[in-house]
């Protein structure tokens, strides 16, 4: 192939940039979700009111299947949690919640609803959602506005595209303030804060996105459920 016309197949193949904030992150969500299976790691950290430390790993895959593994340090907490579905049951197993290892079946929607929540509201919500079901907002009941198109970014390696919305949530008086660094060749998330207040208190969240791949293989005994 001639030099000019390579360059001009690669030109054509390169997607679109999105428009707006909106955009971007709407760009975002359609990848991941129509991904077969899906890889997040992240590291958390808490300031403010609270002061926290915590990661997470996050495999799921077709037919609602998924293990996650998280943990948390505080000045006086230190968690470990653990939830695996093969599809048709889910274990979950904690430290220091109170249901400790439970069985239940699979939701329906188990897939959809964390990958929605840790996408929209943080990382957070999307392991208590896994652990506590119906403990954490509906998907129907979050709305996303007042969205900002920042600049662009260096970080680390990546150049990341920075938009900025509100996370309203119903029955909540202040929404979420969050900001979010888009890759802007693989659009997946890159890091994101989040600032939460009510009450006289402040939480500052900061989430950095370690890997997210999609469509790997993933073995098949990644989802068996523990004993």
């Amino acid at each position: 192939m001639h030099l000019f016309a390579a360059v001009a197949t690669v030109i054509l193949v390169q997607p679109a940039q999105p428009k707006d904030a909106q955009d971007w992150f709407k760009t975002m969500e359609k990848k991941l979700t129509a991904a077969k299976t899906v890889r997040i790691v992240a590291a958390i950290k808490v300031e403010g009111a609270a002061k926290l430390d915590g990661r997470m790993s996050l495999i799921m895959a077709e037919g609602n299947k998924l293990t996650m593994t998280a943990a948390s340090k505080g000045a006086d907490q230190n968690d470990m949690d653990n939830v695996t579905s093969d599809g048709t049951k889910t274990v979950s197993d904690t430290t220091n919640k109170k249901q400790g290892k439970t069985t239940r079946n699979t939701e329906n929607d188990l897939n959809s609803k964390c990958l929605a929540l840790l996408l929209r509201v943080g990382v957070f919500t999307a392991v208590d959602e896994l652990t506590m079901p119906n403990s954490q907002p509906k998907v129907e009941d979050l709305t996303l506005e007042n969205w900002k198109k920042g600049e662009t970014e260096r970080v680390g390696r990546q150049t990341a595209q920075i938009i900025e919305y509100d996370c309203k949530v119903k029955g909540l008086p202040v929404p979420l303030k969050c900001k979010l660094w888009i890759d802007t060749e693989t659009f997946l998330p890159v890091k994101r804060t989040l600032l939460v207040a009510g009450g006289g208190l402040e939480y500052r969240y900061m989430e950095t996105f370690n890997e997210v791949v999609l469509d790997e293989k993933v073995d098949p005994k990644t989802f068996e459920l523990p004993q």
